[in-house]
């Protein structure tokens, strides 16, 4: 079972990476840099993540405040 695990961790550590997960759509997967945009293996992508949750929050203070309301 030993080399299956490790090529399971190696899998892993590669898509953790950035490694393309499918091959048709030619696209990374990383759904889990949200929750850590640290780990994204890409400056720009760290931006991105940073931006858009900035964005997300200030949205919601927004509507908290009642600044925005529906």
């Amino acid at each position: 079972m030993e080399p299956r695990f490790q090529a399971a961790f190696k899998a892993m550590e590669d898509l953790e990476k950035g490694s393309i997960a499918n091959p048709d759509e030619g696209r990374m997967v990383g759904h889990y840099w949200l929750r850590n945009s640290k780990l994204a293996p890409k400056p720009t992508l760290k931006t991105l993540i940073e931006n858009t949750l900035d964005s997300i929050c200030a949205f919601s203070d927004d509507i908290i405040s009642g600044k925005v309301s529906f």
